[in-house]
């Protein structure tokens, strides 16, 4: 099922979060309209999208756009890592991804609960 409603109606966009200015706003989110916010919705890889007004947060407009567009999904998605990891009782993460935002993320979490990582990155600057 979870597959399911991951794909949706095709051709989908891709991003589950991102940020940006609200241009219009619906009845019930007036209060949003020129405000800076971060949110949650299908599609969010996009210059323009419709999103539900329920999912926007306020933000401050001196807030990097790397941390505004990655602040709900990525942190969600290393607790569920590592709570998988406790589960499963594995010894350690070998993460592939490791200089984006979710592998620096990883990072502080895995040094915090004591969790053994190895991060790999594409690029030797990268380390």
């Amino acid at each position: 099922m979870l597959g399911k409603e991951f794909a949706g109606e095709l051709p989908s966009g891709v991003g589950f979060e991102g940020c940006g200015k609200i241009l219009e706003a619906g009845t019930n989110f007036t209060h949003l309209k020129g405000k800076f916010v971060c949110f949650l919705g299908k599609g969010s890889w996009a210059t323009h999208i419709v999103a539900n007004g329920a999912t926007c947060i306020p933000i401050s407009e001196d807030v990097p756009l790397i941390s505004a567009a990655s602040g709900s999904v990525n942190p969600l998605t290393v607790l569920c890592m590592l709570d998988l990891v406790a589960k499963k009782k594995h010894k350690g993460i070998v993460h592939d991804a490791g200089a984006s935002a979710l592998g620096r993320q990883l990072i502080r979490m895995c040094n915090i609960r004591n969790i053994p990582l190895i991060n790999l990155v594409r690029k030797k600057e990268y380390v």
